[in-house]
């Protein structure tokens, strides 16, 4: 469901603002920059935004272990004097397909798409009659045909 992702995104920004991720994961603030960070969820993927003005590419780190992603960088403080580092992780769902996940840096902006598995996506699934099948062995029952639409989604 929609609601539970934001819900989830918003537990997580509570524990990572006490320093500390709900799986003990440390977080580290500097200079009190904590960078903003945004989850849309489509049918296929998961969307994360994150501002990270005066950050550069080679200076970001992206990293996907044991279901959670963490994401690291490095920018200049104002007046060019000290660095400030940041460090976000988040856990992704069970149904998160982590080989494809995708990440591009526009202006400051971090988009990273995280796709979701295909058993994730809503599917039709035909109900009938069927000779041999399970319901039949099982049952003993016979039904006409129908289509039911169903979200294996939580």
């Amino acid at each position: 469901m929609r609601s539970s992702v934001y819900d989830l995104i918003g537990e997580l920004d509570d524990f990572f603002s006490q320093g500390r991720s709900p799986m003990g994961l440390s977080t580290r603030r500097n200079a009190g920059w904590f960078p903003a960070a945004d989850l849309q969820e489509t049918d296929d993927a998961y969307l994360l935004t994150f501002d990270l003005p005066g950050v550069r590419e080679q200076d970001l780190k992206i990293e996907v272990q044991d279901g959670i992603l963490h994401v690291s960088g490095k920018r200049m403080a104002i007046g060019g004097k000290s660095e400030m580092e940041f460090q976000r992780a988040i856990a992704l769902p069970n149904f998160a397909n982590l080989e494809n996940v995708e990440a591009h840096l526009d202006s400051g902006v971090l988009h990273i798409a995280v796709p979701k598995q295909e058993q994730a996506k809503s599917r039709s699934i035909k109900i009938g009659t069927s000779k041999g099948g399970i319901f039949d062995r099982l049952l003993g029952k016979k039904d006409t045909e129908k289509t039911v639409s169903t979200s294996s989604t939580h």
